[in-house]
C-alpha cells in the first residue's frame, strides 16, 4: 500500500523527498515500483539477503484455536540485483537505499547469505552481486552512502 501512504503522506504536506517506502525489493511488480518512486519518494530494498521470508501475519486472526498457514515470499538477491540495475539505469540511483533487515530467526532462513555472512553480506557479497549487474560504484556510493547521508541529515 506504499501508492496510498505517500497519498496520506502528501496530503499531510511532507516533504515526499525525505520519505523512504520500505520493502519495496518484497513488491512483486516492477512497475509498481516505478510507479512509487515516480511520486518522489525514496524506497528500501531492505530486505537483501532473506531471499526466504516468512515473517507474515494472516490478515485476520484465526477464529477457534490451532494452527494458521502464514503466508511466505521467496525473492532471490539475484533478482535484487537485476531489479536494481534496471532502476538505476532509468535514473532511480538517488531515490534508493539499501539494508539487510537481519533478524536471528531469519538466519535459518537463509543458510547462504546471513547465515555464511551476517551483517557483512550487504557490503561484500550483496555489492558484488550488484557489480556484475553492471551497476557501477559511482552508483553503489550512492545508494550506500550519499542516500543515507541525505536523508538522515537534518536541515
Amino acid at each position: 500500500m506504499a501508492l496510498e501512504q505517500i497519498e496520506i503522506l502528501a496530503d499531510e504536506g511532507v516533504d515526499l523527498s525525505r520519505v523512504v517506502i520500505g520493502h519495496m525489493d518484497n513488491h512483486t511488480d516492477l512497475d509498481y515500483v516505478r510507479r512509487v518512486l515516480d511520486r518522489g519518494v525514496c524506497i528500501g530494498f531492505d530486505s537483501i539477503g532473506k531471499q526466504v521470508w516468512d515473517a507474515r501475519q494472516p490478515r485476520q486472526l484465526p477464529t477457534a484455536n490451532g494452527e494458521f498457514s502464514k503466508r511466505a515470499l521467496f525473492r532471490s538477491d539475484n533478482i535484487r540485483a537485476q531489479w536494481l540495475a534496471a532502476l538505476i539505469s532509468e535514473g532511480y540511483q538517488d531515490q534508493i537505499v539499501l539494508s539487510h533487515d537481519l533478524i536471528g530467526a531469519q538466519v535459518p532462513l537463509n543458510p547462504e547469505t546471513h547465515g555464511q555472512r551476517g551483517y557483512t553480506y550487504l557490503g561484500t557479497t550483496f555489492t558484488q552481486i550488484l557489480l556484475d549487474h553492471g551497476v557501477s560504484t559511482t552508483d553503489l556510493d550512492s545508494l550506500l552512502h550519499n542516500n543515507p547521508a541525505r536523508l538522515l541529515t537534518v536541515n
